[in-house]
């Protein structure tokens, strides 16, 4: 999903999802996060979604 054109609120879409499928739920107070230079850089990926919603994914991002 953390592809160049794919967008942030997808990945957020596919692990709410795989999760709510297993009986989980995910928690919104939480994100993961970019990782570049520093260990917590944007973007931040909510752990919930909507298919295409939100930024685009760009070339330099790392996300975990």
């Amino acid at each position: 999903m953390a592809v160049v054109g794919n967008r942030i609120g997808d990945i957020g879409y596919a692990v709410q999802n795989y999760a709510e499928s297993h009986g989980f739920s995910v928690v919104r107070e939480l994100v993961g996060h970019g990782l570049g230079s520093n260990l917590h850089e944007s973007p931040e990926v909510p752990n919930y979604g909507k298919e295409e919603g939100a930024l685009n994914y760009k070339k330099d991002w790392l996300s975990l």
